[in-house]
């Protein structure tokens, strides 16, 4: 675990992603409507956005192409 945000870049950046691209623009009132919101944001970002690093896919898009070229490496 880390002391300062700082040290601990990778996960500071998601949950910037999140908080200003996904829960900024919803009109959260109170504890349990953000924890429905942050894993309705969570599975938006997973599933469906593509990102420009994982070549226009989105991550779950891209771990499933990932398996199924290692499955037909694999193959032969």
């Amino acid at each position: 675990m880390c002391e300062y945000a700082w040290e601990n870049g990778k996960a500071e950046r998601i949950n910037g992603i999140i908080k200003n691209n996904y829960l900024i623009h919803r009109d959260i009132k109170n504890y349990h409507q953000l924890t429905i919101e942050v894993d309705r944001s969570v599975q938006l970002y997973n599933l469906e956005k593509p990102h420009k690093e994982l070549q226009r896919l989105s991550p779950v898009e891209f771990e499933n192409l990932d398996i199924t070229l290692q499955l037909q490496k694999h193959r032969g």
